[in-house]
């Protein structure tokens, strides 16, 4: 759905870019000693990059084997700051 709508040049560019985000939030973590180092192999940064794009901009969506059903994504705004 989100490759349909963005193309598949700009979903390869946010999918790739997500994982080098989230190989880059792991490095981190290693490097503060929050995690201890290993092997970082799979896709589970971009996967998730994908799936919280489309929460944003479906919030509505539900998928006929979701167990959960609909979760909408409240709307946000930059004069949103409280936590």
């Amino acid at each position: 759905m989100l490759e349909r709508q963005w193309g598949g040049r700009r979903f390869y560019i946010f999918y790739t870019l997500g994982g080098a985000v989230g190989a880059l939030f792991y490095l981190l973590l290693v490097a503060v000693h929050f995690l201890a180092g290993g092997a970082m192999v799979g896709a589970s940064a971009c996967i998730l990059s994908v799936l919280g794009a489309c929460a944003v901009l479906f919030p509505a969506f539900s998928h006929p084997l979701s167990l959960c059903g609909t979760h909408p994504v409240p709307p946000c705004s930059s004069r949103d700051t409280t936590w």
